[in-house]
């Protein structure tokens, strides 16, 4: 299993980047109408970013089925796969947003003029790129691999799905925010990394005994209660005031269970899918302002506005990923090391 793709994960991971583009497509077109947003909102802000802390999890619990993994080498690859291109990328996006800030383009200076610890601060918080906190995010969860091994692996079955309930328990219920030491950051605009591990875990742990479970249980099986679930839960967000957090997690798993279950053979997927990490650094803000910017002179209507960016966006980054990792060495811009494709 080791190296081999799954194609119901690329399929997941696929649709889960259209997602993200989504939910950063809508501050650079024409305001919808709240029932336009909150609709598109609905469908994609719950799970867009979980899919993939749940599929790393899934992976994780599928290779420690094979083999043991050896901490350093595990450690080392992820720096390679995450910490390499958060480096690169958070540099060219830093010095990208001071070239526009000098040459007029952007009114308001978030790195010109400014302190050099309030742009590190701003760096760490992914301001300058709003993607690029996911990077550390999923570094850290994977640095406690001790830890998740042992309560979400070699535990038995019941006790991880004990542990990984009171994990999703705890932190949606208690104010995690008001735990960390460092908290003051939080007041800054962007995505705090540590907090984002501990909010990825529930969605990695998840993803972990999910992969257990599947040499356990038939999942057509759970199409049904799981989507009714989905469907009642939804409801009760809609119509009742509150968070409805188990929503999320309603969605996900029905959203696992009907791609490991039902899903076809897709080229466009799979190259999608395989592709997702290019994406996911290319797509924002440059590439996203750009298409917007085209988009803006020829569209008017928010909604088709909207969706014209996405695939715009979409079809760019997806063009300049598959061009990035076909030039020598270009693949490590996206943490791939060299000769192994995305």
């Amino acid at each position: 299993m080791a190296g081999e793709r799954i194609e119901y994960l690329d399929q997941m991971r696929a649709v889960a980047i259209v997602m993200v583009v989504c939910i950063h497509a809508v501050g650079y077109v024409p305001a919808m109408s709240p029932l336009q947003l909150d609709w598109v909102l609905f469908w994609v802000l719950p799970i867009a970013v979980p899919v993939f802390f749940f599929v790393d999890g899934f992976l994780l619990s599928m290779q420690l089925d094979v083999k043991p993994v050896a901490y350093g080498p595990y450690i080392r690859k992820s720096a390679v796969r995450l910490l390499i291109p958060w480096v690169l990328f958070s540099i060219f996006y830093t010095v990208a947003r001071y070239v526009l800030e000098v040459a007029g383009f952007l009114s308001a200076h978030l790195v010109l003029g400014q302190e050099p610890q309030q742009v590190a601060a701003r760096v760490y918080m992914s301001v300058y790129a709003p993607q690029m906190y996911f990077l550390l995010s999923l570094f850290l969860i994977r640095a406690a691999l001790p830890l998740v091994r042992l309560l979400f692996h070699d535990a038995s079955l019941l006790l991880s799905i004990a542990a990984t309930i009171a994990l999703i328990v705890f932190y949606n219920t208690v104010n995690v925010e008001a735990l960390l030491p460092f908290h003051s950051l939080l007041a800054m605009e962007g995505q705090e990394p540590v907090l984002h591990a501990i909010f990825g875990l529930q969605f990695f742990a998840l993803g972990m005994v999910m992969s257990r479970l599947r040499t356990q249980t038939d999942f057509r099986r759970w199409v049904l209660p799981v989507a009714i679930l989905f469907v009642a839960s939804s409801v009760m967000k809609v119509t009742l005031p509150g968070n409805h957090w188990w929503t999320a997690f309603f969605y996900l798993i029905l959203f696992f269970v009907l791609f490991s279950e039902f899903s076809r053979e897709s080229r466009l997927l799979r190259i999608v899918g395989q592709n997702t990490m290019g994406i996911y650094l290319l797509h924002t803000p440059i590439v996203l302002r750009f298409i917007s910017m085209v988009v803006a002179l020829v569209i008017a209507e928010p909604m088709a506005a909207f969706l014209v960016t996405v695939l715009g966006v979409m079809v760019v980054s997806l063009a300049l990923s598959l061009l990035v990792t076909r030039v020598p060495y270009g693949g490590m811009l996206f943490g791939i090391p060299r000769s192994v494709r995305a």
